[in-house]
This record gives structure tokens, C-alpha cells and sequence, in this order.
């Protein structure tokens, strides 16, 4: 759902190339919140036109003599774009929950590798944590940015804060957990 709404978003605000596309996810860093890659994009682009959302008119040539396409939102998409859009306001999820899955049944592994998984994860928090903070540093370089772009980095990083706290609680209980035999 969330590569529809980005890829309908950035089209209904204007014709827009593919390549153009790809850049604004790359400088908003969607890969790290939204988990929407490249090939996605690309993914996405093919059934929104095949669902008759957006249309696909060449317009001009590239270097080596290709038609460069743009995209551009026909009502249909527009109207799909702001159901959408109002939809995923409304009921959005808070977060993931794969780690609660992993609880539930953590008590399967011997303590020492519950310690060991959960320090594990402490780390790829923190890793994410300063990928974040280097991710403000690289918006400096774009002073007119819309607002909106650093307060969802925030809202990002305010996650990771929290997991990470909720990972030193985890580690400080879970491996005391006594085995399922």
C-alpha cells in the first residue's frame, strides 16, 4: 500500500519521470521508513497503469535515442490517490511487530542465545539509530526541503529511541525466562 500511495503522490503532484521518482525516495530515505525499494518503483508503476491510475506518454529522447517516459495521474488515480491517502491517515499501523511474534516463543532457545539474539538486535538498533542521524546531516544540503521531511525523520528516529529502550528492558528479563522444554 504505502509504494501506491508514494508512487500516486509524487505523480499527482505533477508529470513526472521514473528516474525522478527514484530520486525523491532516495533523498527522502523511504527505504529505511517506508521499506519501499527501487524495483518496487518500477513494480508499482506498471500496475497503476494497468489499473488505469496513471498514463505513460513518451516525451523525450535520452542520450542513446530512447524515449524517456512521464508519468501523469488520470482522474481515476487521482480520486484512488486521496481515498488512499485518507485511508492510510486514518488507520495506519504504529509499528511492526515481528519481535512480539519472536517473544511469544523466545522461551524455545536456551537463555545464553536469547541474551546473545536480543544484544544482537541492541546493535542493529543502534546502527539504524546513527544511519538516522547521518540522514540529517545529508538534509542540510537541502534547505528549501518541505517541513514535513525532518519531522517524519523524527518520528523515525523517535521509534528507534524507543526500541531500543524496550530491547535493554528485554535483555535485562528474557534471558531469566526459563527454558521450554
Amino acid at each position: 500500500m504505502s509504494v501506491k500511495l508514494f508512487v500516486l503522490g509524487l505523480i499527482s503532484r505533477g508529470d513526472t519521470h521514473g528516474y525522478e521518482i527514484k530520486a525523491t525516495a532516495k533523498l527522502w530515505g523511504i527505504e529505511r521508513w517506508a521499506r519501499i525499494r527501487d524495483g518496487s518503483i518500477y513494480h508499482a508503476l506498471a500496475r497503476l497503469q494497468e489499473e488505469d491510475l496513471i498514463e505513460e506518454r513518451p516525451v523525450e529522447l535520452s542520450e542513446n535515442n530512447r524515449p524517456r517516459y512521464v508519468y501523469s495521474v488520470t482522474a481515476a488515480g487521482r480520486d484512488a490517490f486521496l481515498e488512499l491517502l485518507r485511508e492510510t491517515c486514518r488507520t495506519a499501523p504504529t509499528e511492526g511487530r515481528e519481535i512480539d511474534m519472536a517473544l511469544a516463543f523466545l522461551d524455545h532457545l536456551p537463555s545464553p542465545e536469547r541474551a546473545a539474539l536480543l544484544r544482537e538486535r541492541h546493535e542493529r538498533l543502534l546502527k539504524a539509530r546513527a544511519d538516522w542521524f547521518e540522514g540529517f546531516e545529508d538534509l542540510k544540503q537541502y534547505p528549501d526541503l518541505h517541513p514535513w521531511v525532518p519531522l517524519g525523520m523524527h518520528h523515525s528516529l523517535a521509534r528507534i529511541e524507543a526500541e531500543i529502550k524496550w530491547n535493554d528492558t528485554l535483555l535485562r528479563t528474557v534471558p531469566d525466562w526459563p527454558e521450554r522444554r
